[in-house]
Order: C-alpha cells, then sequence, then structure tokens
C-alpha cells in the first residue's frame, strides 16, 4: 500500500489561507456593507507583510 505517494505544491494554498482574512474583510465591506475601522486598515499591511516574508522564505527553500 503506498498511500499518497505524490508531490504537490502546497505553496498557492497556504498564500490563499494567508490572505484569508484580509479578502474576508474585503468582502464582507463589499456584500454586507460592513465598516472597515482604523484597526483592520492597520491590520491589512501586517497581513500582507507576513504573506511576502512567507512566500519569501519559500523561494529561499528552493
Amino acid at each position: 500500500m503506498q498511500g499518497l505517494d505524490y508531490k504537490s505544491e502546497m505553496g498557492p494554498v497556504g498564500v490563499a489561507l494567508l490572505l484569508d482574512p484580509i479578502l474576508t474583510a474585503i468582502l464582507a465591506w463589499a456584500i454586507f456593507s460592513e465598516q472597515l475601522d482604523l484597526y483592520n486598515l492597520l491590520a491589512f499591511p501586517i497581513v500582507l507583510l507576513g504573506v511576502y516574508l512567507a512566500t519569501d522564505s519559500q523561494t529561499l527553500e528552493e
């Protein structure tokens, strides 16, 4: 029994999961007219910096 014997790239999935809070907030604003306050606007660049660091570290490992 071999099980899962294939190699897949988890990079795009990881990036999509890291961007989930930002996308959720933007969709909630667009669809449900939720208010984005100062904390949201300050958190977006922090999350994007984390995504950049995560993807940059993946390219360094290769």
